[in-house]
């Protein structure tokens, strides 16, 4: 009987020590995983902060400005956040400090000929309209301004929770970058933006890990 007991304490301390192990592992992998999903949308956040400017702020300097799409409404018209990237935009252009105003987005949902038809409208003159028609997602604008621009140096026209997800994308891809926010209202899915741009900022950080070429 003294032997079993003996075996069952042994038994028992491996097993103490087993779960100490592995709760530190937990507790590890917690840690760290909270670190990393709180600190990237810090470290972006703070690596776009500074180069975040209001529009009358933009130096006099003939820039490209990009309008990056987010959608147009039903009747194919402009959605709010997306008449307020344009109208930024023709404010920067209008006040001579951008030669060129380049639209990039998803034509699948008709993003970018609702965007050139707008800016027409409003008097842009057709020749200064860079088009591009095939992005359907941040990383693939920056890249698309990239290619379009002719130029490593842009003004990126987008809503302030926003911006900082895609000037550091653009940075990275090579694109020196300034933001102006074009948030002029408050608009019925902006909760709804702010969750889903928490987690779009993780993959916007592995993507620049893993891109081929860009400059992490």
């Amino acid at each position: 009987m003294l032997s079993f007991l003996l075996i069952l304490r042994k038994i028992g301390k491996k097993l103490v020590k087993l779960v100490k192990k592995r709760f530190k592992a937990l507790l590890i992998i917690f840690i760290l995983s909270t670190a990393y999903l709180i600190g990237v949308p810090l470290y972006i956040n703070n690596y776009s902060r500074y180069k975040i400017i209001d529009a009358e702020n933009v130096p006099d300097q003939n820039y490209y400005v990009a309008v990056l799409g987010t959608g147009v409404e039903d009747d194919n018209t402009p959605t709010p956040a997306l008449q307020d990237r344009l109208d930024t935009a023709i404010e920067i252009y209008q006040s001579g400090r951008a030669e060129e105003i380049i639209i990039t987005g998803n034509e699948a949902l008709a993003e970018t000929s609702v965007m050139k038809e707008y800016l027409i409208e409003q008097s842009i003159d057709e020749t200064s309209i860079i088009e591009d028609y095939s992005a359907r997602r941040t990383y693939e604008n920056c890249e698309m301004i990239s290619e379009k621009s002719h130029t490593d140096e842009v003004i990126l026209v987008s809503q302030e929770y926003h911006l900082p997800r895609a000037i550091y994308l653009c940075e990275h891809l090579g694109i020196k970058s300034m933001g102006v926010s074009a948030s002029k209202q408050d608009y019925p899915q902006e909760t709804y933006w702010n969750i889903r741009e928490f987690f779009a900022k993780h993959k916007a950080f592995l993507d620049i890990i893993f891109a081929p070429g860009s400059k992490s």
